[in-house]
């Protein structure tokens, strides 16, 4: 398997992360009611976007380089978004989750097994490989991964116990994810990996880390030289470093302008500038459009977009691009 920069893995955390519960008038939940036990709403499958990954090889082992198109990298009934950093994104049009793993929750190594597909967790589907890892999915309403290495309390993963342990209470452990721990959130929570807050103070400035989060999400350990934060019935969340003019938040008089209108400015992540768009959905981060054609070599580089999304602004040596 064949490595691409990790920043790929990071971001892809990003866009996949989004949700909110269901609303009155949503129509029937996933299983023919739309409320819970108590009375209150629960989200349907129009509340959940759909399943997105980035890969670079098949199921087959196959590098998307080696094909005769890269879109053929795609699972049999995905379809192909585009390239993204040294990868190709596909979408299985359908709602659903993609998980990101080099380690099962026993610590095993994709590497140490006959087939790198063993290492997805019970009940996910193998579709292929991504940056180092192994690309395992879940259709349905299902809560997104996120990938922490140290709990609230500022514990490494692995100077616990158990790597799980990192995983804040009532989540489910996946396994290793690219020097992480991957997370799935009980409910369609939407995730945000931040460094400081929209007033530009960074979390090792502040007396408690959690405190970078912003109003209304909660902490829930660090990630990547970042603090993780989730919010319950969150919206699509942007990892942006330009604007729509492609402007580079470090000119900006205020970074968080990097945001596109009508979304909100959370903090500041990793060289990125963190957006929440107002409802649930993917941002893709591409160069290549489906026919190949680089981002460089547009007379509009917002012309990548595929079909249904719209250009929101750039990524790390990318354009992103949203379906909402």
């Amino acid at each position: 398997m064949r490595l691409t920069p990790a920043l790929v893995v990071f971001t892809l955390a990003l866009s996949l992360a989004c949700g909110r519960p269901g609303k009155e008038g949503d129509g029937g939940g996933l299983f023919g009611d739309d409320t819970g036990d108590d009375g209150t709403d629960l989200p349907t499958l129009a509340d959940v976007p759909n399943a997105v990954a980035y890969l670079n090889n098949d199921t087959q082992g196959r590098h998307y380089s080696e094909l005769a198109h890269p879109g053929d990298v795609c699972p049999q009934g995905w379809t192909h978004l585009g390239g993204g950093y040294n990868t190709v994104a596909c979408t299985s049009g359908k709602p659903g989750v993609v998980a990101l793993l080099d380690e099962t929750v026993d610590g095993d190594h994709y590497s140490t097994f006959d087939q790198e597909g063993e290492v997805c967790p019970e009940g996910w589907e193998y579709i292929g490989g991504g940056y180092n890892s192994v690309a395992c999915h879940k259709a349905g309403n299902e809560g997104p991964p996120v990938y922490i290495d140290q709990d609230t309390d500022g514990n490494h993963y692995g100077d616990l116990p158990h790597a799980g342990e990192v995983c804040p209470q009532g989540w489910t452990h996946l396994g290793g994810g690219s020097y992480t721990q991957a997370c799935q959130a009980p409910a369609r929570w939407a995730a945000a990996y931040l460094n400081n807050n929209k007033a530009g103070v960074h979390y090792d400035d502040m007396e408690n880390p959690g405190e970078v989060c912003p109003e209304g999400w909660q902490h829930v350990g660090g990630g990547y030289y970042t603090q993780v934060c989730a919010k319950d019935g969150g919206g699509a969340i942007g990892t942006l470093n330009k604007n729509k003019d492609l402007v580079h938040m470090d000119e900006l008089d205020n970074e968080g302008d990097v945001c596109p209108e009508g979304w909100t400015y959370l903090g500041g992540g990793y060289e990125n500038v963190a957006c929440e768009g107002a409802k649930p959905g993917n941002v893709l981060l591409l160069n290549d459009d489906v026919n190949g054609v680089h981002i460089d070599d547009m007379d509009n580089p917002g012309d990548v977009c595929p079909d249904g999304f719209g250009f929101i602004g750039g990524g790390y040596y990318t354009i992103a691009c949203a379906d909402i």
